[in-house]
């Protein structure tokens, strides 16, 4: 699965004015796997309905749900963490 360039700027958008986190250009999958999983999880039958519903609705849970899914920290096997929509990753918090 894939997403359209108007989806992504869309998110790209909703998560740097949410967060100040700039997802940038080729970090399409990453928007494909962590909203298609929450997509399914809060019963929409695509991620492209479930885009729908964002740009279609005001600001409520399911935007909120979207910029956490994106800006989750992953914690590397050497346990440092990164966050993965950053260019440049910051050092885990204690």
């Amino acid at each position: 699965m894939t997403i359209g360039a108007a989806d992504f700027g869309y998110i790209r958008d909703l998560v740097r004015q949410r967060s100040a986190i700039m997802l940038e250009e080729g970090k399409e999958y990453l928007v494909v796997s962590r909203l298609s999983a929450l997509a399914t999880q809060e019963g929409f039958a695509s991620l492209e309905h479930f885009l729908s519903e964002l740009r279609n609705k005001p600001m409520n849970r399911l935007h909120l749900k979207v910029v956490e899914a994106m800006t989750t920290m992953k914690r590397r096997s050497s346990g440092t963490c990164i966050r993965s929509t950053c260019s440049s990753p910051p050092s885990c918090p204690s």
